[in-house]
């Protein structure tokens, strides 16, 4: 058995501590990261079947990190060796718990948007970037545009590249424009 220094670092664990091969010091506990579990996956790696996963772990102050673990038995002088190569993840895995939520914050709010628009029937609701592009919509414009222009619009789309009068794309682009500055606007069609 042996471990190099920044393994115990890691840990903040002494090296006999880590040497003593009591994994309930390093494990977090929570299933799925127990004792037993971490033994299973020991003797399926010393029996030849590699092992790399995540683990939780468990710091010498009690808090958790996580680690990528590497096992596979090895030959070194003839003698059999388990060797584990452990990678610290934990940053990793917070920027992906972060990322998640981010996600479902995201999906939330599209999904109140996409309420609230839809909400508001016979009238006509939409979103754009700074370039014209279509970020949102309700079914009302988009059968609008499909009636007044024959066009089927899409998220992404440029709107104004629907109007085929110059003119009137000039004149929807200065309109666009002051409410991309913050004025507020409104037309009313019949």
């Amino acid at each position: 058995h042996d471990v190099n220094q920044k393994g115990f670092e890691m840990m903040g664990n002494s090296y006999e501590n880590i040497l003593s091969g009591n994994f309930d010091l390093l494990t977090a506990g929570d299933p799925p990261y127990t004792l037993e579990e971490a033994t299973r996956r020991n003797r399926l790696a010393a029996a030849g079947q590699p092992q790399v996963f995540d683990w939780q772990l468990k710091h010498k102050d009690g808090s958790k990190l996580w680690g990528e673990i590497n096992l596979h038995r090895t030959r070194i002088g003839g003698d059999d060796f388990l060797l584990a190569v452990v990678r610290d993840i934990t940053e990793r895995k917070r920027m992906e718990e972060a990322l998640k939520g981010s996600e479902e914050r995201y999906r939330y709010s599209s999904n109140l948007l996409q309420s609230i628009l839809e909400s508001s029937t016979g009238v006509s609701i939409y979103a754009l970037d700074q370039q014209y592009r279509y970020l949102s919509f309700n079914s009302t414009h988009r059968e609008r545009a499909k009636h007044l222009r024959g066009v089927d619009i899409a998220i992404g789309m440029n709107m104004l590249d629907q109007f085929s009068s110059e003119e009137f794309r000039n004149l929807c682009r200065r309109e666009f424009d002051k409410v991309l500055l913050g004025h507020s606007h409104c037309a009313e069609t019949r």
